[in-house]
């Protein structure tokens, strides 16, 4: 089992990480009390998911019992897991800002300042600190600029990834998908809908799509799209996003934007990125 154990200051980053990992398919367990630990693995390991990989946080509120974790470690290192202690600190001003911007509270300053809160913190897991194998520094990183170091340290199949696109039709009288990225509205397409041997027809059907396709300043338009998209998706893509939505509209997601979807989808390269079409209201009346 690949076991990375994830510990900090309170404001460094740990949510931040541990979505990261969840993002990587690792099985992921926030605020992990020590004493839990190894029942926790036990439980994983004997699950039907039997997971492989597994991301657990562990914070100072458990301070009665880290010093339990050392030999903890040196268990499962002897039983042959592959485990990692990654500790995330950032400066006392930086902290402090970060919690003065969210308005949270810090865990440790319960009865006392934020700054005094944020030193008892770290005098408790200085130990945990020395053990780490790896201890990053926050104070100048976005949650983004974490999402990313955490992508390209620990994602060992990153070369093989390919970010999944989805291009997805639509009908704007049913509503934009809540899960859109990018929208691109067609209804400027003279409308299938309204010629009598289309009518009943979808944009998959090859006469429908004869007809979007064209007419004049469509092939214009997909042109543009696609430059765009060249463009834009490597770019998402090196942000270590792993999904995009791109969506195409028309009044009612039967003809025009199941075509220009169509279309779209014989135009991007396959062997760059993971493309999957949707043509959500197809089927609506």
């Amino acid at each position: 089992m690949q076991l990375v154990i994830i510990s900090g200051h309170s404001g460094a980053g740990k949510s931040a990480a541990i979505k990261a990992f969840e993002d990587l398919g690792y099985y992921c367990v926030d605020n992990l009390p020590v004493l839990l630990l190894d029942d926790c693995i036990e439980i994983i390991a004997r699950s039907k998911r039997r997971a492989t990989k597994l991301a657990l946080v562990i914070d100072a509120r458990d301070k009665s019992h880290l010093s339990l974790l050392p030999k903890l470690l040196d268990k499962y290192r002897n039983n042959k897991n592959s485990v990692t202690v990654l500790f995330l600190e950032s400066s006392d001003a930086v902290l402090a800002r970060r919690y003065s911007e969210t308005r949270r509270r810090h865990p440790l300053a319960v009865k006392g300042s934020l700054l005094s809160g944020i030193k008892k913190e770290k005098q408790i897991l200085s130990d945990i600190r020395n053990l780490s194998d790896s201890v990053i520094n926050t104070s100048e990183m976005t949650a983004g600029d974490l999402r990313r170091h955490i992508m390209h340290v620990y994602d060992t199949d990153l070369a093989k990834r390919r970010m999944v696109v989805l291009l997805t039709s639509f009908g704007f009288k049913y509503g934009i998908p809540l899960n859109a990225d990018m929208v691109f509205d067609v209804r400027f397409i003279k409308n299938p809908f309204f010629e009598k041997h289309l009518k009943s027809k979808t944009g998959n059907h090859r006469k429908v799509s004869t007809f979007v396709l064209g007419q004049k300043g469509v092939s214009i338009f997909l042109d543009h799209v696609e430059k765009l998209l060249r463009c834009v998706l490597p770019n998402f893509e090196n942000e270590t996003r792993s999904y995009l939505n791109l969506c195409i509209g028309c009044t009612g997601g039967k003809h025009r934007s199941v075509a220009i979807v169509n279309e779209i989808f014989q135009r991007l390269p396959k062997d760059r990125f993971n493309i999957v079409t949707h043509h959500r209201d197809i089927e609506m009346e």
